[in-house]
């Protein structure tokens, strides 16, 4: 659809609200799912390929803002690859379960073959000097009871969550719920090693977790493609992408600060440099709209 087409389908969506019961915020849904733009205060119609900013109906202080964006993959998506259960020395109980959601992927890349969209990156802010971390608003040290454990499921496909991220005071829920047993694997700097069994249909609760500048692998020996990422942080502002590329972070202290992206296999984007992010500013009562970070194989 060209910029022409775009306009003729706006000014049909505009004049029909001299004639429709509609709501004016249904009437801007209708016009950005149509034609790809994006409302700019509410009066404007502008594409999203730099930063654009737009007002946030949640949230009127103008000390705190938002961002969001969407991560996708810069060049030839990689094929995908599946583990070879049976070329590996399972016990038919344990093939069987493995089995039983179909065929058990390669999760180093998940990315959506027709938009590039890509899932499980990790992206947080810092400050723009690079140094410490961002005063987080009081409300996002306030965890309720059911977001001080991240929930973790070992299904047949492998971690559910492949990729999590907690702040300090959370922790993580490991839940086995199928018939045969894994091994929980943590492997860090600063946190102790941990190495326990989970027998069938068992939890194992991981709590004071302490912050770490490099990523956790978690994993099961006995299982060996069976592995997942933790990263702690000192703060709460992060995100992992979801399977449409997309993140969002809230609440984000108004002013300049960097931005940072990480993937388990492609690393920082941006390569070595990345690590000390991109400076990007972030408007009160507002949300910043990034646009599309692109990622490549080798970042």
């Amino acid at each position: 659809m060209n910029d022409n087409t775009n306009r003729q389908l706006s000014d049909r969506l505009l004049a029909k609200m001299e004639e429709s019961t509609l709501s004016r915020r249904r009437l801007i849904r209708d016009i950005c799912a149509a034609t790809g733009w994006v409302f700019l205060n509410q009066a404007t119609l502008t594409r999203a390929s730099e930063p654009v900013v737009f007002g946030d109906a949640s949230n009127n202080d103008k000390a705190w803002g938002s961002i969001k964006g969407r991560v996708l993959f810069d060049g030839t998506v990689p094929a995908v690859k599946e583990v070879e259960l049976d070329k590996l020395n399972l016990s038919p109980t344990d093939l069987e379960w493995f089995k039983s959601m179909g065929p058990v992927l390669n999760q180093e890349w998940v990315i959506d073959p027709k938009s590039k969209a890509v899932q499980w990156v990790y992206v947080w802010l810092m400050p723009e000097d690079g140094k410490g971390y961002l005063t987080a608003n009081p409300s996002l040290l306030e965890l309720p009871k059911e977001k001080k454990l991240v929930i973790v499921d070992q299904d047949p496909s492998g971690y559910v969550p492949h990729a999590v991220g907690v702040q300090p005071g959370q922790g993580l829920l490991m839940r086995n719920k199928g018939p045969i047993g894994h091994v929980f694997n943590l492997t860090g700097f600063k946190n102790d090693p941990i190495n326990k069994a989970m027998t069938p249909n068992s939890e194992l609760t991981v709590e004071d977790i302490k912050p770490e500048p490099a990523p956790i692998q978690i994993n099961c020996p006995p299982h060996p493609w069976e592995r997942m990422w933790l990263r702690s942080f000192e703060h709460p502002y992060f995100a992992t992408t979801d399977a449409q590329g997309n993140f969002q972070i809230n609440l984000v202290p108004t002013g300049n600060c960097r931005i940072v992206v990480w993937h388990e296999t492609a690393g920082f984007a941006g390569g070595r440099a990345g690590k000390k992010g991109q400076s990007i500013t972030v408007e009160g009562a507002a949300v910043t709209d990034l646009g599309d970070i692109k990622l490549s194989a080798k970042a």
